[in-house]
C-alpha cells in the first residue's frame, strides 16, 4: 500500500529494459520508460479513498493507493 495525500508527488522507477504501464481503477495510466522514471502528481478527482494499481508487465503483482486529504 502506498500512502499519499492529494497533491503529493510519487515517482516510479523502472530498472528494466522495457517500458511499463502502471494502471489504476481510476482510469489513470502512467507509462514508465525503460531504464527511466515517471513522477506523477496525486490529483485524483475522486477524492480520498483506496484505489487499486497494477503493472501491465507484472499482473500478478498489485497494490493500493491510500489517498488522504
Amino acid at each position: 500500500m502506498i500512502r499519499l495525500k492529494i497533491g503529493q508527488s510519487l515517482t516510479y522507477v523502472n530498472f528494466d529494459n522495457r517500458p511499463h504501464m502502471i494502471q489504476s481503477d481510476l482510469a489513470h495510466n502512467y507509462a514508465v520508460p525503460a531504464h527511466g522514471q515517471r513522477t506523477i502528481q496525486v490529483d485524483f478527482g475522486h477524492g480520498a479513498g483506496v484505489y487499486s494499481i497494477v503493472c501491465d508487465d507484472h499482473t500478478d503483482l498489485s497494490g493500493l493507493y491510500l489517498v488522504t486529504e
